[in-house]
C-alpha cells in the first residue's frame, strides 16, 4: 500500500509542477489570457485526477480494510475538497452567467485550456515511468 500511496502522491506532484510551469510558459508566450486558460484547464485536470483517485480508493479490495478509516494523500479532507471544488464550479457558472462579466473565449484560449487539461495525462505517464521516491526508505535486513 505504501508504494501505491507514493505513486498517487508523485502523480499529483508531477501534475502540479507541470501546471505551474505550463502556466508560466503560456503567460509569457501567449499573454495573460492564455496563461489563465492553461491554469483553468490544468486545475480541471487536477480535479479529474483527484476524483479518479477517490473512486479507485473506494473500490473494495480482497484485504481486510476498515471502512471508517480514510486513507490516501488527503485523508479526512476528501469530502470537503470535493465540496469545495463543486462550490467553486457553481460560483464560477453563476458569476459568469449573470451577464455582469462578458465571457468570450477565443478558439486559441480553448485550445490552450485543453492543453492545460491534458497535462494531467503527461503527469500519468511521468509518474508511471519515473515515480518519485517519497519519504524515508526502510532498511531491509
Amino acid at each position: 500500500m505504501r508504494e501505491y500511496s507514493d505513486l498517487k502522491f508523485s502523480l499529483l506532484l508531477y501534475d502540479t509542477m507541470l501546471i505551474f510551469v505550463g502556466t508560466q510558459i503560456a503567460s509569457l508566450s501567449g499573454g495573460e489570457k492564455a496563461g489563465f486558460a492553461f491554469l483553468a484547464g490544468g486545475i480541471g485536470g487536477f480535479l479529474y485526477l483527484l476524483l479518479l483517485q477517490r473512486s479507485v480508493d473506494e473500490l473494495p479490495s480482497s484485504s481486510e480494510r476498515n471502512p471508517n478509516k480514510r486513507e490516501g494523500i488527503f485523508g479526512q479532507y476528501k469530502g470537503p475538497l470535493s465540496s469545495l471544488a463543486l462550490a467553486f464550479a457553481i460560483l464560477g457558472v453563476k458569476y459568469y452567467s449573470s451577464g455582469d462579466v462578458p465571457l468570450e473565449l477565443t478558439p486559441r484560449e480553448v485550445v490552450v485550456g485543453m492543453m492545460g487539461f491534458f497535462v494531467c495525462k503527461v503527469a500519468v505517464i511521468l509518474a508511471a515511468f519515473k515515480p518519485m521516491a517519497i519519504g524515508l526508505k526502510e532498511n531491509k535486513k
